[in-house]
């Protein structure tokens, strides 16, 4: 049975945690070297060292290897969803050169017409998908998990 090979990545792990950590570290740095120096490029390789040291401290490159996502890979694109696609885009930019009231309706409908026909085409894959699996447990869940939309929250740090 041949082995499946990861990638291994090396990168650096920024959180809200670790950028708090870097920039307390860089506030007690003494910038003293940077600011006496007359020379522009000596006091930028002041500046980037001092940084980069605070920055492997705080942040540190870690190697993480990553997984092969096998969700429902599905191609649910056909000939007629691009066809409606297509309809729906024209539709939208006539509408958006004319501004009529009729011409928004027709852009609705056409709309209306592709979604419907992409979540009939995504049913349709997602049943197959299940049909064709021995797990139909796990199945469910990576259709579901498939469809549901990340959670992920970004966080300003000033």
């Amino acid at each position: 049975v041949p082995q499946k090979i990861q990638p291994i990545t090396t990168r650096r792990h920024l959180n809200v945690r670790n950028l708090t950590s870097l920039q307390d570290l860089l506030a007690l740095q003494s910038w003293e070297r940077v600011y006496q120096e007359p020379n522009a490029e000596k006091a930028y390789a002041e500046f980037i060292g001092t940084f980069t040291s605070a920055l492997n401290i705080t942040c540190p490159l870690k190697t993480s290897r990553t997984k092969p996502k096998s969700l429902n890979k599905c191609n649910i694109y056909s000939q007629d969803a691009e066809k409606s696609r297509k309809l729906f885009m024209d539709a939208q930019e006539k509408y958006l050169r004319t501004n009529k009231q009729e011409d928004k309706l027709d852009f609705v409908q056409k709309k209306k017409a592709y979604d419907l026909r992409l979540r009939e085409l995504r049913r349709t894959a997602n049943e197959d998908h299940i049909a064709r699996t021995g797990n139909k447990s796990k199945a469910i869940w990576d259709v579901i998990n498939s469809e549901r939309a990340p959670k992920k929250q970004r966080k300003d740090i000033s």
